[in-house]
């Protein structure tokens, strides 16, 4: 659990990074999601170097790429890349998808903020409805309802690419607990 620590033990139920036990912190490791030591590192890399990285199979660095790709003004690169990750297994891209769309530039779009962050809990990922409520507390339940809808999509067109590469789809359920048998 140090790997990914919680300021508080209450802390961890809106913090996607924050593991409150092993088999929590298990299941972000397996799924691509940054420990803390590894977050501080790839935020002082550049582009270049994390999409080296990935290359090799670290999905952190391939989400955390996707996201500066974003920020720099490389849109179609970032969300390729993302959306790379993100069919390899990690929930950690949907949520950089989502704050790319939840975020102040031109390409705000809170219902598809939404239905990223959706398509983790889709994926396993119980904490990412937070993210809806403290990001997007403005989305009214038609918009929701939207954003569902879209996240469905997203999730049938991803499945599909899955199936088409021969990538095995690993939806475990993020543990609640220890003794979860899920994990």
């Amino acid at each position: 659990m140090a790997q990914f620590p919680c300021a508080q033990l209450a802390a961890c139920e809106s913090q996607p990074t924050g593991a409150s036990n092993a088999a929590e912190a298990q299941w972000l490791m397996r799924r691509g999601y940054p420990t803390a030591q590894q977050r501080s590192i790839l935020e002082r890399a550049d582009p270049n170097q994390l999409m080296r990285l990935y290359r090799t199979g670290d999905r952190a660095a391939g989400s955390m790429a996707g996201s500066k790709l974003l920020a720099s003004g490389r849109v179609a690169e970032g969300l390729s890349v993302l959306s790379d990750v993100a069919m390899r297994g990690s929930p950690y891209a949907y949520y950089a998808l989502g704050d790319f769309y939840a975020g102040a530039s031109a390409s705000r779009d809170p219902i598809e903020a939404a239905a990223y962050y959706r398509l983790a809990y889709l994926e396993g990922d119980w904490k990412s409805p937070v993210s809806i409520h403290t990001k997007l507390p403005a989305l009214d339940p038609m918009q929701q309802m939207m954003a569902d809808k879209r996240a469905i999509n997203l999730l049938q067109n991803m499945r599909a690419s899955r199936r088409k590469l021969g990538i095995q789809s690993d939806t475990a359920i993020r543990p609640l607990d220890d003794s979860d048998p899920s994990n």
